[in-house]
């Protein structure tokens, strides 16, 4: 039986990239949907008084009990696998950072491929947000398939 990791991030691309999984791999195959939150960074300025403050600095911060954030984040993989129509998908939700959360994810249901989507950003956003998908590929020790967003002027 093929095991198809997928791979969703809570937006409209997320059952786009299911149901392709599901077209190609059919109903016979094994799904694990996972959804990962990063643990956010909160910037902070020091106050030096007269309305004046130092640079922002980095702080770590939880944005609660890692495992109220795992459980949303599972959330959104039930979620994308239920609407898509994905038959007994496990949802996975994990709190990390997204592209070597996907890798080990994939190594420990040991997946056949990993599909997941991929967002036409400008080379400003990638820079500032590096390619979760480009990471994924370089990483991943099995195929990566990536589903494009759909755009108004082509036919799906």
């Amino acid at each position: 039986m093929t095991t198809v990791l997928i791979a969703v991030d809570g937006s409209a691309l997320d059952l786009i990239v299911c149901d392709r999984a599901h077209r190609l791999f059919g109903d016979a195959a094994q799904y694990v949907v996972v959804n990962v939150l990063e643990d956010p960074i909160m910037f902070a300025t020091t106050p030096l008084g007269e309305g004046l403050s130092m640079p922002v600095t980095p702080t770590a911060w939880t944005a609660g009990n890692p495992d109220e954030v795992a459980d949303q984040a599972r959330h959104v993989a039930d979620d994308a696998a239920e609407r898509s129509g994905l038959p007994d998908a496990e949802p996975v939700g994990v709190v990390g950072h997204p592209a070597d959360v996907i890798v080990h994810a994939a190594e420990e249901h040991a997946a056949d491929v990993i599909v997941l989507g991929t967002h036409d950003r400008g080379w400003l956003d990638r820079w500032l947000d590096p390619s979760v998908s480009k990471a994924v590929t370089h990483a991943a020790t099995v195929p990566v398939l990536l589903v494009r967003e759909a755009h108004p002027d082509s036919a799906d």
